[in-house]
């Protein structure tokens, strides 16, 4: 075999792996900043409902 043929099909491997690795990075990066975002309204919506449970009062009992 051609040592250039093989140079080349060594160049391509390696820039599918890097472009695979890039996409797996960024698709792992989108999910974590989901997460994120999950929990930072997850904590406020907890934050707001400790707020206003003070501002509720039982209504009388009615027989």
């Amino acid at each position: 075999m051609d040592i250039f043929f093989i140079k080349a099909h060594m160049l391509a491997a390696m820039d599918m792996l890097m472009t695979n690795m890039l996409i797996d990075f960024l698709v792992t990066l989108f999910i974590a900043v989901l997460a994120f975002n999950a929990g930072r309204k997850y904590e406020r919506s907890k934050r707001i409902e400790a707020e206003h449970e003070n501002d509720w009062e039982p209504k009388e009992p009615t027989l």
